[in-house]
């Protein structure tokens, strides 16, 4: 299930939740893809931070910036690079 935690006054979503049926829940050796529909800025990159936590009560939390000179670090924030030409209005 996903759940949003809204500002309301902003009309703006903070964060999602998603969360994995107890009795299924996703292996260790896994993974799942997870759906988000966003409004990207205006910049060359974007982080998502991400707090992840196992069903043995374990958090990771992925939320570390690149290393200088281009290392990658122990938890990565997942990041999306953005290029290309901004869409015009029709």
């Amino acid at each position: 299930t996903a759940s949003l935690d809204r500002d309301t006054a902003a009309g703006t979503v903070r964060s999602v939740t998603w969360t994995a049926d107890p009795k299924v829940g996703i292996p260790p050796d896994q993974f799942a893809l997870f759906r988000v529909s966003v409004k990207l800025p205006n910049a060359d990159s974007v982080a998502f931070p991400t707090t992840q936590t196992y069903s043995d009560g374990t958090v990771v939390r992925w939320n570390q910036p690149p290393l200088p000179g281009g290392g990658e670090p122990e938890h990565p924030a997942p990041m999306l690079s953005l290029t290309g030409a901004a869409p015009t209005a029709m």
